[in-house]
């Protein structure tokens, strides 16, 4: 039976069925929520974890700490392609 908030109605007399009905509607809608709660506590460490992971290859990848000439060489855009293949990398596998 689900809850029905309109009951016991105002001036009635008490049944325990009915208050029964009520309090057991109320625990069932209670456990719904842990169980929700649960399951979003689950999928936040998940994120957390991978978070984590995808932080700790990031700090792996040094900064490239260089100057591009104009017109860049072909070692100064090889560079950029070896560090900006290491950052997809890191992301991918997170």
């Amino acid at each position: 039976m689900p809850f029905d908030p309109t009951k016991p109605v105002d001036d009635s007399l008490a049944e325990a069925s009915e208050l029964r009905d009520q309090f057991n509607a109320l625990k069932a809608l209670y456990d719904a929520q842990q169980a929700q709660m649960a399951a979003m506590q689950s999928q936040m460490a998940a994120m957390q974890a991978r978070w984590d992971m995808l932080t700790a290859q990031l700090a792996d990848i040094d900064p490239l700490g260089m100057t591009v000439s104009d017109p860049p060489t072909v070692n100064e855009v090889q560079s950029i392609v070896y560090q900006s293949d290491a950052l997809l990398a890191a992301v991918k596998a997170a």
